[in-house]
């Protein structure tokens, strides 16, 4: 299973070091470059809300192995695309909805298949998974795309065969998670339960937008607007690789951090925006940039293990689907998030925009700390 959510993760960020290709081969401004980057959410957050609740009425096992066998056609769509632009950004747009139903039909399979190894395992090895294949998948797809040929073909075959290759082995080899026992009668009560639903909006949700928010400021943001000197479509597929990779490693501290997770996820992010910021002051300061992918993209890795950890607290029995479909449409807003600042900076120094954003992260940081408790 989980490495189905390895080669789905992989896929959706193939295209995000080649965006530079397709950007240089087709003239597109730096707004089309973020929105073909972008308009992957627009497809992925009504997909997730609809795989939520197939996945409580009839069992992750049936939506996983569907949409992972639709991402390996999206992957052989891209390379067929050539040309035209608006075919890429549909595919970019399916691609999102086919990746969103895997990613909470698979996190729920986990974590089912996981719930006897202690609280949150099943979270933390998923958020590993899928920043391990979105690490892999900008690396690669960086390298090819800088120095090997067909740039903008082999990486999505190879990822396509891979892909199909994985699902089938998964349909042959992973048990099914269990699933409610009246699905139909749980779909129609509450997804939070009693009492919760406060913690829900305030304490589970808000750190969502940091999820695939910070990554997508490091992966897409920071090439466009600060610039890369060198080899750039190599280069954003290393940023790319470390920010996720750092996503994937960091992900694990959840099991030590529980309740600080979350805030420390804040924190890391103000400090990737700020190291952000400065990077954009002049050519020396760029050096800046690897600390500050490494921060945004520890952050997005916490608040992706340490979110999905807090789901079970407040979840209604037999609508973990649902909920973990909220929490991810949520977290796809971020995405949103390089479009914006690729517009602030018509109207503002990019390094203000960054610090913005850092502020939020910081406000969050202090809303979420723990409070400390007194004896007497």
């Amino acid at each position: 299973m989980g490495a189905l959510l390895v080669a789905v993760s992989a896929g959706t960020n193939v295209p995000v070091p080649l965006l530079l290709v397709h950007q240089q081969q087709l003239g597109l401004t730096d707004e089309q470059t973020a929105g073909l980057f972008g308009v992957y959410a627009i497809g992925l957050i009504p997909a997730v809300l609809v795989a939520g609740a197939m996945t409580d009425r009839w069992g992750a096992r049936r939506v996983v192995l569907t949409a992972g066998l639709v991402a390996a056609l999206i992957s052989t769509g891209f390379a067929l695309a050539g040309s035209s632009v608006v075919a890429l950004f549909a595919l970019r747009a399916v691609q999102g909805g086919a990746a969103g139903a895997v990613f909470v039909s698979a996190s729920v399979w986990i974590q089912q298949l996981l719930a006897t190894r202690g609280p949150g395992r099943g979270a933390r090895v998923a958020a590993v998974c899928m920043s391990g294949g979105f690490a892999g998948g900008s690396l690669v797809a960086g390298l090819w795309g800088e120095w090997w040929p067909w740039p903008v073909l082999a990486p999505y075959l190879i990822h396509a065969g891979a892909c199909a290759l994985i699902a089938w082995w998964t349909a042959v080899g992973v048990p099914a998670a269990r699933v409610a026992s009246d699905g139909s009668r749980a779909m129609r009560g509450p997804v939070i339960r009693s009492g919760a639903r406060r913690r829900a909006l305030l304490v589970v949700a808000p750190p969502a937008l940091f999820v695939f928010g910070f990554p997508a400021t490091a992966i897409n943001a920071v090439p466009l607007v600060v610039g890369l000197p060198v080899a750039a479509v190599a280069v954003t597929g290393g940023l790319a690789a470390l920010t996720l990779g750092s996503g994937a490693v960091v992900s694990t501290w959840q099991a030590r951090l529980r309740e600080r997770a979350v805030p420390m996820a804040g924190l890391l992010g103000a400090i990737g925006m700020a190291l952000t910021a400065a990077a954009t002051v002049n050519e020396s300061a760029k050096l800046l940039l690897v600390p500050a992918v490494i921060a945004l993209g520890s952050g997005g890795g916490l608040a992706l293990s340490g979110g999905l950890a807090r789901i079970p607290d407040v979840v209604a029995p037999g609508r973990a689907g649902t909920a973990t479909a909220g929490f991810y449409a949520i977290a796809y807003l971020g995405f949103g998030i390089p479009i914006l600042v690729t517009r602030a900076t018509a109207h503002l120094a990019p390094e203000f925009s960054f610090l913005i954003l850092g502020g939020f992260c910081v406000v969050v940081w202090l809303a979420q700390r723990p409070r400390p408790t007194f004896t007497v």
